[in-house]
């Protein structure tokens, strides 16, 4: 699928997808259906993600990494703006907080065998620095300080 041929077929408004022309049996005219997390589309007998025909349209090639980052974390919002192409080491640190999470904050968790609040931050090289606390708001002051330093989203560990 190139640049030139999407247009053909589709146009862009406010992050949807639209058939320009309307084929007999199609129930509408967005392109594409809402599959588990994504919306996805199959055009000539082929599945796309949405999010990556829009960054197609948009850019004029498909993205360099497998991923796209979406900004918000909210995978419904692909508008141009709210996307980004980055690699996983970098789409990671814009991850919301996950539902099991205990502390209510990403990185910081409860050491119940030495009775401390620790914190972590993964670095660009994989390597990780922990610090303990007494108190769960200084974990996560320190955490949040620290992950900023290290490329991390301000929206990494938010509710969404």
């Amino acid at each position: 699928m190139t640049q030139e041929e999407l247009l053909e077929l589709v146009y862009y408004e406010d992050g949807v997808l639209y058939w320009r022309h309307t084929k007999k049996g199609r129930r509408s005219n967005i392109v594409g259906n809402f599959e588990g997390k994504y919306w996805r589309a199959c055009i000539n007998y082929k599945r796309y993600q949405l999010h990556h025909l829009i960054w197609l349209y948009h850019k004029g090639e498909f993205p360099e990494h497998k991923q796209l980052d979406h900004i918000d974390g909210n995978p419904n919002n692909n508008k141009i703006e709210n996307l980004r192409d980055e690699p996983q080491s970098v789409n990671v640190k814009n991850a919301k907080r996950n539902k099991r999470n205990t502390s209510g904050f990403n990185g910081v968790g409860w050491r119940a065998n030495r009775g401390v609040w620790f914190a972590i931050v993964i670095k660009e090289d994989g390597s990780r620095i922990t610090r303990n606390f007494k108190d769960k708001d200084d974990a996560r002051a320190w955490q949040k300080e620290e992950s900023m330093k290290h490329g991390y989203h301000e929206n990494h560990g938010e509710i969404r």
